[in-house]
């Protein structure tokens, strides 16, 4: 008698797991929660930073753990396992020191993350259909290979768009000390760009569905629709939306593509990778043998990558805290740092391990058979990290830096946003006092914190707190917090030089371009006021009251004989 057929296994963990988790149903869920109930919402059920704690950390842990863990691993990966991390450990100690380079790491980063979302994207997309017995022809994975691309290269033109309202999504880093180093595109070329490659988009992701239900049918091929779905939803969609004003201001578009909207398509990611990666670490028959319960198996890799992805990106914050080897405030530049270099390292290794042509991920990916992959190394060596002191070390620093991390958490993004909401601004201070004590002091909570100081009518305790934020780094919403506080004592040329300083540091804004004139013009200085009213005139032509200031600086300069 002939051996039983293997039953396919055509679902990695089962239909409702797979399809939340790995195909897009949930991030087109959690896409249309935040449409009906609006970002306010969501973001006080689940602020951004308990995103990026919950899902994004472990996220990078388990790539560190696919290539740090298994010496076999290490010896093969070495390349980029040693000298693509030298050379980002250099990259990120040399942009906290040099802003523009600071930049230029910003800007590459921002560029290539698209990138990495769609290559996984794809990747899915392939390895389901394959483990569902579709046969894809190489013809139908180029289409389904340039749908991808195109669906990039339109989010490579918003990025790169010399105009605001062609950007990909309203993310501003004018709190801190870096910016994107754009190409600059002119809007109409972009125009032009998003026209072309939508069409071949439209075009490409055409024949790649034909092609793929004509090699399986919808029932075997939709989990791999629906991550082209996905794709579309993240990165084709958005773009030509904005760029042509299709939607308006109010409309569910605005309310899902803000900065916010942005946090739960990275989580999502993060998630994602967070599910194949556990089926992939726990799946070989090393493991198995290691510990036989699949639960307990998915649950010591879940807690491995939770340690390891919280000190990869908790310790270089501590190091690098001002009074120790930095001087950049968390807020102002070095969180966005640690998230530019720890996400572009883990482009480079993510891209080094996760190829599906590589026999051994193969093996464990694209089978549809449930028969454990066969391991040829012993137990002893597959899996093995070290000395058992060495591990132990590395589990206790883990643990101390997600114990940090939501303590932080705690602190600040809950304990002194609640306080300050409530009017206790003894527990508000104190909240700041102990953020200072962790290496988390910066300028924008000691701004909010003289903000609501001053609705409460103590200025000298507002005056105060923005002096302080502003001796940690200066921000432009911490100069106009002065030169309000200045104008309301009518302290005039204060108030226009506080004006001033918050222009230098952030973008040109037209409501401090109005109060810098009229500060300017109530301090007898019409000939300073009149350039800064006009440019404020150039962005918000219909204003009255700029055009009624502009009218009266022009006449007292005539007067003066002082005009510029």
């Amino acid at each position: 008698m002939s051996e039983p057929r293997p039953v396919p296994r055509p679902w990695l963990f089962g239909p409702a797991t797979d399809l939340a988790l790995g195909c897009g149903l949930g991030s087109l869920a959690l896409m249309a929660l935040q449409g009906s109930v609006g970002e306010p919402a969501m973001a006080r059920w689940f602020p951004g930073a308990l995103i990026i704690l919950v899902f994004s950390l472990p996220h990078y842990g388990a790539t560190l753990i696919r290539v740090y863990e298994d010496p076999a691993d290490r010896r093969k990966y070495r390349v980029f396992a040693v000298g693509a991390t030298a050379l980002f450990v250099a990259a990120f100690v040399g942009s906290l020191y040099g802003h523009a380079f600071g930049s230029l790491v910003l800007t590459v980063y921002l560029t290539w993350s698209p990138w990495h979302y769609s290559g996984q994207n794809y990747g899915i997309t392939l390895m389901l259909a394959a483990r569902r017995g579709a046969v894809v022809t190489p013809d139908v994975k180029r289409f389904i290979y340039a749908s991808f691309i195109a669906s990039y290269l339109l989010t490579f033109l918003a990025i790169h768009s010399a105009q605001p309202a062609d950007t990909y999504a309203p993310v501003s880093y004018g709190g801190t000390v870096y910016e994107l180093m754009g190409l600059g595109l002119p809007h109409e070329a972009v125009g032009v760009g998003i026209a072309l490659v939508g069409a071949v988009y439209l075009a490409c992701t055409a024949l790649a569905v034909r092609g793929l239900l004509r090699a399986a049918g919808l029932r075997a091929v939709l989990p791999s629709l629906l991550l082209m779905a996905t794709q579309a939803m993240w990165f084709a969609l958005p773009v030509p939306v904005r760029h042509w004003e299709l939607a308006g201001q109010q409309s569910i578009f605005h309310t899902v593509y803000t900065a916010y909207g942005l946090l739960w398509i990275a989580g999502y990611h993060a998630v994602q990778y967070l599910w194949i990666t556990t089926y992939y670490a726990t799946e070989s028959e090393a493991a198995a043998r290691a510990t036989p319960s699949p639960l307990r198996r998915r649950a010591l890799f879940l807690g491995k990558a939770l340690l390891m992805g919280y000190a990869v990106w908790t310790l270089p914050a501590l190091l690098f805290a001002p009074g120790l080897l930095g001087r950049l405030p968390h807020e102002s530049g070095l969180a966005l740092m640690i998230a530019a270099v720890v996400n572009l390292h883990h482009f480079v290794l993510d891209g080094a391990v996760w190829k599906l042509r590589d026999g051994r991920v193969a093996r464990v990916l694209l089978r549809s058979d449930p028969g454990p992959e066969r391991d040829p190394r012993p137990l002893e060596a597959a899996g093995a990290t070290g000395t058992p002191w060495l591990r132990r070390s590395l589990q206790v620093l883990g643990a101390a830096c997600v114990i940090y991390g939501a303590f932080t958490f705690w602190v600040g993004d809950f304990g002194f946003a609640r306080a300050l909401s409530s009017g206790n601004i003894p527990a508000a201070r104190e909240a700041v006092r102990r953020l200072a004590w962790l290496g988390r002091d910066g300028p924008s909570r000691h701004t909010e914190l003289g903000r609501r100081l001053a609705r409460e009518g103590d200025l000298e305790g507002a005056r105060r707190a923005f002096e302080q934020g502003l001796a940690l780094a200066p921000t432009a919403r911490g100069f106009q917090s002065l030169g309000l506080l200045h104008e309301h004592e009518r302290e005039w040329q204060l108030a226009a030089t506080a004006y001033d300083s918050a222009l230098a540091v952030g973008p040109e804004d037209a409501s401090t371009l109005f109060r810098a004139g009229r500060a300017w013009l109530e301090s007898g200085r019409p000939d300073r006021a009149i350039p800064l009213l006009e440019r404020a005139e150039r962005l918000e032509p219909d204003e009255k009251l700029v055009s009624l200031n502009l009218a009266r600086a022009r006449r007292e300069a005539a007067t003066k004989g002082s005009m510029p």
